[in-house]
């Protein structure tokens, strides 16, 4: 008779980690973005449930120098789990000068190779330029080349040897020589949640033990 207990095991365990996963929540820190001209500056908490409502706190905010900055896009947005996190930011400024934004959170945990992918894509203004990176507390992550004027997009795939609790930040700079409009999104995540990948594994692999054992069955000599 055939066996279906290993199976069973996988499966199971497979299972309660992706279970697990998803029952974490999302991370539970402080997230923090911060928005400045180089002379005044002004910083942007979450409420402590892991996502941020820009809504009404720096959308529209003005600076001495006259930089104009409007967030869109995810008006409340997930920053994942503490296994799976994901960090965006959608923005668009209008002002002459160096506009820097600094979007950070912690409370992520990893254990061992971690991969990273950070998107962006936008508009730069007449007369500007946008540099952009991300980082975890580990260190850089990645950081573009400046953009000029004009559409722009990348992506970059990297990799970090992580233990325990880290953070994560988006960072850039406008740069605008003229009064103009420039607009970004961006994001660092990671992108394929553990659990998911030791699910498909363990169903996978479950898959295999019970071929070869059919195999085997079929193969094995009849006694009279």
């Amino acid at each position: 008779m055939l066996s279906k207990q290993p199976i069973g095991f996988l499966v199971l365990g497979s299972i309660c980690a992706l279970v697990l996963d998803l029952a974490s929540g999302p991370a539970h820190a402080s997230a923090t973005l911060t928005v400045s001209d180089g002379i005044h500056s002004t910083t942007v908490l979450d409420d402590g449930s892991g996502e941020i409502d820009f809504l009404g706190k720096a959308a529209g905010w003005n600076s001495p120098s006259d930089w104009r900055v409007t967030l869109t896009g995810l008006t409340k947005g997930s920053l994942g789990t503490a296994q799976s996190p994901d960090l965006h930011l959608t923005v668009l400024g209008n002002g002459v000068g160096t506009l820097s934004l600094s979007f950070a959170d912690d409370g992520f945990i990893a254990n061992g190779l971690t991969g990273f992918l950070t998107q962006t894509g936008g508009v730069v203004g007449a007369g500007g330029s946008i540099t952009l990176g991300a980082a975890s507390t580990a260190g850089s992550l990645t950081s573009f080349d400046p953009w000029g004027s004009g559409p722009f997009s990348s992506q970059q795939y990297t990799e970090q040897t992580l233990s325990g609790s880290y953070g994560l930040e988006l960072f850039a700079n406008i740069d605008h020589t003229q009064s103009d409009a420039s607009s970004f999104d961006a994001s660092v995540q990671v992108p394929e949640p553990p659990a998911i990948t030791l699910l498909g594994a363990g169903l996978l692999g479950g898959a295999l033990v019970l071929r070869r054992r059919r195999a085997k069955e079929r193969l094995r000599p009849v006694r009279c």
